[in-house]
């Protein structure tokens, strides 16, 4: 199983707070990761589907070429040499990854599911991994490509995070369904990072920002992802604790007054 943990939450950070305090356009580095993002997001997922970068890195690309080909959602190498990604690769990945393996590994019984087979519809899509239908492609619609990668990349090098969202033991199971709030996640970065202007540069579009330059690193998305979610975690948790707390207090209550004998 790939992981993918070089550029950690730490890392991310780190380079956010030495970015410097002045605020600068996106220079081609940035903008060549971010119309990346942007083809991913707008690629529609479904059976067969593949993609391939349609374009190329600018002269001036400052980041390393390995590193794009090292991203994790990539499936293979195209004709033309480049990388190549795979909706029907990536989804096996998530069934082994999000579906499978984690109730292996905790010695439970993998309701006669094959790791090696993928099976499209089945109610474990729903019930394990938070989808809203039994064939996750629908689910896809609004995130596309980048949702569906976004996602594999949480089960895959962020099992910390994935387990939080756990249907059987998780501590937000119940409240943030995981495949779902991922997508809403990836829509909410998109959102911030303008990804879903229709456009074929981004560069007169994108204003100053001073974190720009974290996105020299083609990996910073997909980390940002996940600490977006393991924060809705953090704060779910709270409100699941709060309730808790206010059900507990309330019954007591009760309780007092029931103990209370009236008076005649």
């Amino acid at each position: 199983m790939p992981m993918f943990v070089d550029f950690a939450p730490s890392k991310f950070a780190s380079a956010v707070h030495t970015s410097g305090v002045r605020q600068e356009r996106p220079d081609t580095t940035v903008c060549y990761h971010l119309l990346l993002y942007r083809d991913l997001l707008c690629s529609p997922c479904g059976e067969g589907t593949t993609f391939s970068p349609k374009r190329k890195p600018p002269p001036e690309y400052r980041a390393s070429v390995d590193d794009v080909a090292k991203l994790p959602w990539w499936h293979g190498t195209g004709v033309n040499g480049g990388p190549v990604l795979s909706y029907d690769a990536l989804l096996l990945r998530l069934w082994k990854s999000g579906i499978v393996h984690p109730y292996q590994q905790q010695g439970g019984d993998d309701d006669g599911c094959n790791s090696d087979s993928m099976v499209v519809p089945h109610e474990h899509w729903v019930s394990r991994l938070g989808f809203q239908e039994e064939d996750p492609s629908t689910d896809f619609r609004s995130g596309g490509l980048l949702g569906l990668a976004c996602l594999v990349y949480i089960c895959e090098s962020r099992p910390d995070v994935r387990s939080r969202f756990a249907a059987d033991d998780g501590d937000v199971a119940g409240i943030l369904p995981l495949a779902s709030t991922s997508i809403n996640v990836t829509n909410m970065i998109s959102d911030i990072l303008m990804l879903k202007q229709s456009v074929e540069s981004l560069e007169s579009l994108l204003r100053p920002r001073r974190f720009w330059g974290v996105f020299l690193d083609p990996m910073a998305l997909l980390v940002l992802h996940g600490i977006c979610l393991d924060l809705l975690a953090d704060i779910a948790l709270e409100i699941k604790i709060e309730r808790k707390t206010e059900m507990a207090e309330r019954e007591k209550r009760e309780e007092e007054n029931e103990d209370v004998v009236p008076v005649h």
